[in-house]
């Protein structure tokens, strides 16, 4: 039988409570890819809506400043972002704060305008000032990250986060890729870093209609080197 996407995200919401290091606390989660297309935006912005569901208060923030993505799925974007924050400092987290129309718990902020330094960017003092003050916000803090072998982005923020969601596509991502994954983890560059197969052909027996794979485990074969099903 065929599950929906809905019950997807909530079979994903209810994993994360394994692996989530905080249970009466902030968990700022961070959500990323090897390559751009493997469906992180998607993944980020339907997660925290699955989120208010369990009556917390969620904010989603657009951390992907070189290609945002976010108001393709959410139809909401701000005038302000998390680069006009950086680099204005009159601007305080309640400038940038939209919230959902569809969700009463769920607040946005955008990526902002579009930079033309973006890791230079992301290295500023006032990042570690945004991710303090929304900790003390809210419950749950997701973070559409950018593609991460691509551009140093990602791993340059990689310290404020306490939970990595990395988002591979089946069919989609160059197998050999996969590699920076496993350093990453290896080297603990990503904390508590997780996998969720994303887009999976239910007919070939993975058992999913919208389809996503979800493990930690490291240890074992990896399910790329793993024989495909008949």
């Amino acid at each position: 039988m065929l599950i929906s996407m809905a019950e997807a995200f909530r079979i994903l919401r209810t994993n994360l409570n394994f692996v989530l290091p905080h249970k009466n606390k902030c968990n700022i989660i961070f959500i990323t890819s090897t390559i751009a297309g493997e469906g992180k935006s998607f993944i980020s912005s339907n997660l925290a809506a699955s989120l208010t569901f369990t009556n917390k208060k969620v904010l989603l923030v657009g951390m992907d400043i070189r290609a945002p993505k976010l108001s393709n799925y959410i139809k909401v974007r701000g005038k302000k972002g998390i680069t006009n924050y950086i680099l204005d400092e009159n601007l305080t987290i309640e400038h940038l704060v939209i919230n959902s129309p569809l969700y009463k718990k769920l607040d946005v902020i955008s990526s902002g305008d579009i930079p033309p330094n973006p890791s230079e960017l992301l290295m500023s003092p006032r990042i570690d000032q945004f991710f303090k003050s929304v900790r003390e916000m809210y419950d749950y803090v997701i973070v559409d990250t950018a593609a991460a072998s691509m551009v140093t982005d990602t791993t340059l923020i990689s310290k404020y986060a306490d939970t990595f969601l990395f988002v591979v596509r089946a069919n989609h991502v160059d197998k050999r890729l996969l590699s920076f994954v496993k350093t990453m983890h290896s080297e603990k560059r990503y904390p508590n870093l997780s996998l969720l197969l994303n887009d999976v052909d239910h007919k070939k027996g993975y058992g999913y209609g919208y389809g996503y794979g979800y493990g930690q485990n490291f240890n074992k074969k990896p399910w790329w080197k793993r024989k495909k099903a008949s």
